[in-house]
């Protein structure tokens, strides 16, 4: 068996997104799950680009939350 080390809720915040590219620039971590609704997800987006343009081995997930934070979808995409 091997552990891969993977960071979780990226995108929560800009300072949260800033460490976890700190430890995988460092190869402390081998890539995070983006947190689907996180107030920094476009930004933590932009950051992964970055390094997979530059075909760095970076690994990339989805945490997908269905009940907390704000929601992804515009209000009136949402069936009542």
């Amino acid at each position: 068996m091997r552990c891969i080390p993977l960071a979780d809720d990226c995108g929560i915040s800009t300072s949260n997104v800033d460490v976890i590219m700190r430890c995988i620039d460092s190869g402390t971590l081998r890539g995070a799950a983006l947190l689907a609704c996180g107030n920094a997800l476009e930004y933590a987006v932009s950051l992964f680009g970055e390094r997979l343009s530059r075909n760095l081995p970076v690994l990339v997930g989805i945490h997908l939350n269905l009940f907390d934070g704000r929601c992804c979808a515009p209000p009136e995409k949402i069936p009542m």
